[in-house]
């Protein structure tokens, strides 16, 4: 069995209490050891959970590609593996084990690298678990150590030792990483990382840190070169975008950087995840009147969904967050409707159960619809 080496094991409570942070502009250069090795070898990537770690992946891609290899879909002709994790809820880790174990019979037939990723490799438990369990992982790189993948399978491919790097000190800011975009005409942007809220039923400050807002210029830039890149929409991404800008030593608001992003002409702008009790009715004018793009797509989500409103069998949380949203936000809601003509607001309900639940239903489609409030642009 290879030796383990470990730079940095994961710390909940370590996350919890991290305060470190700084941004991160690379010039990343691979070096001509791996440049070699990567001749005629190829990798393939397999992302679970959020748009963030959607994101990621195109990230791990970049950095991967850059160095030589080549993009496969086929797992039975990839050298490297790589699995970017969720650890949101029970099932995706259950999935993600599984998938894991799943591989231990292609590394018996061929000399492959198996790394994990994401959010499932900042918790001790699954870590330990996997080191103890799951010998054929090579492997494990925190959220925050994106940017060392490089130099860890380097490492891994000269010494042949399991290796694990997950920093939870600090949570940085890695600009300028090379990335190779699902799309050609759809493109995410991260304008925040993390999250401030710690919610009881939420691990992403732990995984993903405190929330760190980008610098506006490094945002605006990575728009522009999408627009001359021809793309058609971009996704502001954020734990909780209304809160960007908070955290700078100069604060911005969110509307300032949306301004910001419509005036390069992007014909779709959307963000998300949004919080209502991060919202302001003073920011309204501000944020959607004369943007100069044809419409915006707005999404409201609960709080345990990604961009839905989920019903389960708890169904008392959803009254109580239903409830708070109409007191507190559906007239903002009514007042942004009038406020800009471009202005498409939009919320989607995914119900469990239907059959069974026909009172609740009939209860929460009212809430529905007046939560699914929108205008269409007038000619």
């Amino acid at each position: 069995m290879a030796q383990l080496l470990v730079h940095a094991a994961p710390s909940l409570k370590c996350a919890r209490l991290r305060y470190l942070t700084k941004t991160i502009h690379h010039k990343f250069v691979p070096s001509s050891f791996l440049k070699t090795y990567a001749k005629n070898k190829s990798f393939i990537v397999y992302t679970h959970g959020c748009q963030a770690n959607y994101r990621d992946s195109e990230i791990y891609r970049g950095l991967l590609t850059k160095v030589g290899f080549k993009i496969t879909n086929d797992v039975n002709n990839a050298n490297i593996i790589l699995i970017n994790t969720c650890a949101v809820r029970e099932n995706a880790e259950n999935k993600v084990l599984a998938e894991i174990g799943n591989f231990k019979r292609l590394k018996n037939k061929k000399n492959v690298t198996l790394i994990i990723t994401g959010c499932m490799a900042m918790e001790e438990t699954i870590v330990n678990t996997i080191i103890k369990t799951y010998p054929h992982v090579d492997i494990l790189l925190g959220t925050d150590d994106i940017a060392e993948l490089p130099n860890v399978l380097e490492e891994h491919l000269k010494k042949h030792h399991r290796i694990v790097m997950v920093h939870s000190d600090s949570f940085n800011i890695h600009e300028k990483l090379p990335s190779v975009r699902d799309s050609t005409f759809k493109a995410f942007v991260n304008i925040t990382y993390g999250c401030d809220n710690f919610c009881t039923y939420c691990i992403v400050p732990y995984t993903r840190g405190r929330q760190r807002s980008r610098d506006l210029k490094d945002i605006i830039n990575e728009c522009q070169a999408l627009v001359k890149m021809g793309y058609q929409e971009i996704t502001l991404l954020g734990q909780n975008v209304d809160s960007y800008g908070l955290d700078l030593k100069t604060p911005i608001p969110f509307a300032k950087l949306l301004d910001e992003v419509a005036k390069l002409k992007i014909p779709r702008l959307s963000f998300l995840t949004s919080h209502p009790a991060d919202f302001s009715l003073d920011t309204a004018p501000e944020l959607y009147h004369g943007l100069s793009y044809e419409g915006i797509h707005r999404s409201w989500t609960e709080a345990f969904g990604d961009g839905e409103i989920t019903v389960t069998e708890k169904c008392y949380g959803i009254f109580k967050y239903c409830a708070e949203f109409r007191s507190k936000k559906y007239y903002r809601i009514a007042y942004f409707a009038v406020c800009n003509d471009d202005l498409l607001l939009e919320c989607s309900m995914d119900v469990k159960n239907p059959n069974k639940k026909k009172k609740l239903i009939n209860t929460l489609v009212p809430l529905f619809e007046q939560f699914a409030l929108g205008c269409k642009r007038k000619k």
